[in-house]
Parts: structure tokens; sequence; C-alpha cells
């Protein structure tokens, strides 16, 4: 399964590269980020993202639970307020 995600992960960071204004590639990179254990480098891809749109539910959940994995709790309990 990890060596999936690791292709999926590249090939994403590729479909970025291609499309720099794909939010939805952004996400895509955290995601795969996060499922590998990387929650500091998937919050730094949503901080990204969150560049590209600051309303955006799913990364503001998303970032919540990576907050919430390096436990962080209350930034974590703050993304998922934003996320609501």
């Amino acid at each position: 399964q990890r060596g999936k995600i690791h292709e999926s992960l590249e090939l994403f960071k590729w479909a970025h590269i291609l499309n720099p204004n794909s939010i939805d590639c952004l996400k895509q990179v955290g995601r795969s980020l996060y499922l590998l254990g990387k929650h500091r480098p998937a919050i730094e891809v949503y901080n990204e993202a969150q560049k590209l749109n600051e309303d955006d539910w799913e990364i503001w959940h998303n970032k919540g639970l990576c907050l919430m994995n390096l436990r962080d709790y209350e930034e974590s309990a703050d993304c998922f307020r934003q996320a609501n």
C-alpha cells in the first residue's frame, strides 16, 4: 500500500508542476504526505493550498488531522472549527 501512496505522491507532485494553480493537486499531495505519516510537510502543502483558497473546508479539516497527529490539539481544534 505504501508503495502506491509514494507513487501517487510523485504523480501529484508532477501534476502540480504542470498546473501550479490547481488546488486539487495540492490537496492530493498533502493527503499523500498525511497517509505516509509526514504530517509537517503535509501542513506546509496545505498552507500553500490555503493561499489559493483560504475558505476550502477540506484543507482546514485535513490540516487539523495533521495537527492532531502531532498532538497540537489547540491548533487542531481551531482548524476543525474553520472547516465548519
